[in-house]
């Protein structure tokens, strides 16, 4: 590599091992990460090689299962916050008023 620019070799290679770590079921991310660890090659570099190559590039089910339970904790930890605000405000509306103001 020379100022950022690889040679054939290496792109044939790239794409290569991104679409087969995705036919062996992983992530577009993960295949990617896994160019860049053996190639050092940039994640969208080698996603947009393969787009080039023809390859059609699709999120995986996992992609989706993985934002999917990213969705379910966020919304589990909205609702301990709301609960938690709603507690406090009832403890708040049970304290004696002593005019300061707070």
């Amino acid at each position: 590599m020379m100022g950022g620019r690889y040679d054939l070799g290496v792109r044939v290679a790239a794409v290569e091992l991104l679409v087969d770590g995705l036919r062996g079921g992983l992530s577009i991310s993960s295949a990617a990460h896994d160019v860049y660890d053996r190639f050092g090659v940039a994640q969208q570099t080698v996603i947009a090689w393969a787009r080039q190559d023809g390859w059609v590039l699709r999120p995986s089910f996992s992609d989706f299962a993985d934002a999917r339970d990213e969705i379910i904790r966020l919304r589990a930890e909205c609702r301990a916050k709301n609960a938690e605000i709603a507690r406090l405000r009832a403890l708040r509306g049970r304290l004696p008023d002593d005019r300061s103001g707070v």
